[in-house]
């Protein structure tokens, strides 16, 4: 979600990529927070410290274990994180709300992650019994079959499933092998969506 505010509104065609092994190594208690809360974690870490370009910060990529913090040692102009000090937390949003919010940009949300379901999903539209909110997604957007949309993008990432209900587009942070390139599609329901509607983070100007 970071980058994708650096990205929007900016005028560079490609935004290098935000390390995330260093917020994995430099912030002490982000394994204990879970959904919104490793949200803010991760903000307040941002805005006070600082954050390095995955090309600069020692180990390059991300291991998916916490190790030793090397962002004291790392060189490099590290990202502007004045765009990421306002910002807004809506505690309960309607579909329509969350799809006027979209126009201004992705939002922050968070599903349950822990379901065998979730974690090796592949394509097309999840299906499970969804618990308790756990994991911090970013929405980028929607699909409605019933109205006229931009089927063409939503083909590159759909590998040719067809999506014949109204679902809800988020992308996960578990690279492009996961899911539909990197992306899930959560059916859109008025009243409940797995918890999304709740504790949204939107970016304000």
């Amino acid at each position: 979600m970071l980058e994708s505010r650096i990205a929007f509104g900016s005028d560079k065609s490609k935004i290098n990529a935000i390390s995330r092994q260093q917020l994995s190594d430099c912030i002490s208690k982000i394994k204990c927070e879970k959904g919104w809360k490793r949200f803010f974690a991760t903000l307040k870490y941002a805005v006070n410290n600082g954050l390095h370009l995955e090309k600069n910060y020692a180990p390059k990529g991300f291991t998916g274990k916490k190790g030793k913090c090397h962002a004291g040692s790392t060189d490099g102009t590290k990202v502007d994180t004045k765009p990421f000090k306002k910002y807004v937390l809506h505690r309960k949003l309607s579909a329509a709300e969350m799809k006027f919010l979209l126009l201004r940009g992705p939002l922050g949300v968070t599903i349950d992650g822990s379901a065998d379901e979730f974690k090796f999903y592949k394509n097309g539209i999840l299906q499970y019994k969804c618990g308790k909110p756990t994991h911090s997604l970013l929405l980028v957007g929607y699909f409605d079959p019933r109205i006229k949309n931009n089927k063409k993008n939503l083909a590159l990432i759909t590998k040719g499933v067809q999506i014949d209900k109204p679902v809800w587009i988020l992308r996960n942070s578990w690279g492009e092998g996961w899911g539909a390139k990197g992306h899930i599609f959560l059916e859109m329901k008025e009243d409940w969506s797995c918890g999304m509607y709740e504790n949204v983070l939107e970016f304000i100007k």
